[in-house]
């Protein structure tokens, strides 16, 4: 009676221990696209001086934000003559950010370039992280919302649902969210036909 008892409670252990690990290796996907890609998986970018000029951090930032898309498998390499491309000034209508992107009316399913305007003119506080050690409460953090606009560049849209993904509609104050398993998971569908797929309609 005591083995079986024994055997029951291995089983249901196992059982237990199987879900954890399932559910700590899994995530929710919400990515949607906009049937638009580049050619290859890479490209080139520069940074504008009106973008670079804006703050002291910047030009790390704006370099680091595309190279944390590495990550996912896009490749991106400075060069100074290159169409896509950082600017600031006034721009986007009171958003934080916005990007567009340039497919031709023969094809328009390819991008060849996008522009990311940043709008510092709208009042907004971006953390470059010279102002403190850690993201303020108060700020938007630049980082994130340079891999946002690049994610659009490269043909995701926003997720379909939920908060806190790199993609979602909003980036919140005081948030910092890198290239997160939804955005790679995006990334890797776009360039490689990869599962899953996107969640919806491009939002």
């Amino acid at each position: 009676m005591n083995r079986v008892q024994n055997l029951r409670s291995v089983a249901r252990a196992l059982v237990i221990v199987s879900l954890i690990s399932v559910l700590s290796v899994s995530h929710a996907h919400a990515f949607t696209i906009s049937g638009q890609k580049f050619p290859n998986e890479s490209t080139d970018y520069r940074l504008d001086t009106s973008y670079t000029g804006s703050g002291t951090g910047w030009a790390s930032v704006g370099n680091g934000a595309f190279a944390d898309w590495g990550a996912t498998g896009f490749a991106f390499s400075s060069n100074s003559g290159s169409n896509t491309q950082v600017v600031a000034g006034n721009y986007c209508s009171g958003n934080l950010g916005c990007t567009s992107r340039l497919p031709t009316v023969l094809n328009p399913n390819i991008i060849y370039y996008f522009v990311v305007y940043i709008n510092t003119y709208g009042g907004f506080a971006f953390y470059d992280g010279t102002q403190s050690p850690t993201l303020p409460s108060n700020y938007y953090d630049l980082r994130t919302l340079m891999r946002h606009e690049i994610g659009h560049g490269i043909g995701l849209c926003h997720t379909n649902y939920g908060t806190g993904y790199l993609m979602s509609t909003q980036i919140a104050q005081g948030v910092a969210i890198g290239t997160d398993a939804d955005a790679t998971d995006g990334e890797n569908h776009i360039y490689n036909g990869t599962s899953p797929g996107p969640s919806g309609s491009c939002i």
